[in-house]
């Protein structure tokens, strides 16, 4: 038997890494409301004269990529419409659950490991009543090059010159068209005559380079001159472009291995 009340209805099927379903219904006072409950297993029901707490994950966003070693704020919005929140529970897969008890609802975590991690936030409500967050995943990785985007390429110049660094971890920034589809790392070297020059990129043994050349001061209006592929075996680790190159003309020149 229902207390007089009026709620808006509202079905949850449960879309979350728990095992319950609730429902939120309009009850007449005095009304009887026969009540069937499926599923295998002892079974908790209860009642409770208040519409559930909310709580959504405002930070991260799902799919975002974070870097192993920087702090991150795991961020929940939680409400009570008919009381107050008691606590929001962070879960974390491979960690064990955070209880965070007072405004603002916020757990700092730093991940050390590359790996994906799934995040929910779980309110509770003064009158017991648990609401769960859609989950999100997030992408833990290790720290590319300094030169990893385009915009932090190396400048360099000479005619027979050579530079160092790393494609370790590199990655493909949004709107970058390469042929380097594992990642890459941005260099720029300026002709200083008008000639045939040769570049190499050359890598440990078991590793395989990439190579790609191309002209314009823009990620968005690189034109590809020219790119190479290091060798399938273990015995050969370098990739080699040939091209004319104008005096004065910087080429931007992406790189990768693996």
């Amino acid at each position: 038997r229902a207390e007089g009340d009026r709620r808006e209805a509202l079905v949850d099927p449960g879309r979350d890494f728990s095992y319950q379903t609730r429902v939120v219904i309009e009850a007449e006072g005095g009304g009887t409301y026969p009540l069937a409950v499926g599923g295998g297993g002892d079974i908790e029901l209860s009642v409770a004269r208040a519409l559930p707490p909310l709580v959504t994950l405002s930070n991260p966003t799902n799919g975002a990529v974070v870097l192993a070693g920087e702090r991150v704020n795991i961020v929940a919005d939680a409400s009570a419409p008919d009381g107050t929140v008691s606590q929001v529970e962070f879960y974390l897969s491979g960690f064990r659950p955070s209880v965070v008890t007072n405004p603002p609802f916020v757990l700092p975590m730093t991940f050390s490991n590359r790996f994906g991690v799934g995040i929910q936030a779980w309110v509770t409500d003064n009158h017991g009543l648990r609401t769960g967050s859609d989950p999100l995943w997030i992408q833990v990785r290790w720290p590319g090059p300094p030169n990893d985007d385009f915009a932090n390429r190396v400048n360099f110049t000479g005619s027979f010159v050579t530079v160092t660094g790393s494609t370790a971890n590199a990655t493909l920034e949004p709107g970058e068209n390469s042929p380097l589809s594992g990642g890459s790392a941005w260099w720029a070297w300026t002709a200083p005559e008008s000639a045939d020059f040769t570049i190499t990129a050359v890598s440990p043994i078991g590793y395989r380079p990439t190579l790609a050349v191309f002209t314009g001061s823009t990620l968005a209006d690189l034109n590809l001159i020219t790119n190479a592929y290091g060798g399938d075996d273990l015995t050969n680790s370098s990739a080699r472009v040939v091209f004319r190159a104008e005096a004065g003309t910087t080429y931007p020149i992406a790189a990768s291995s693996g």
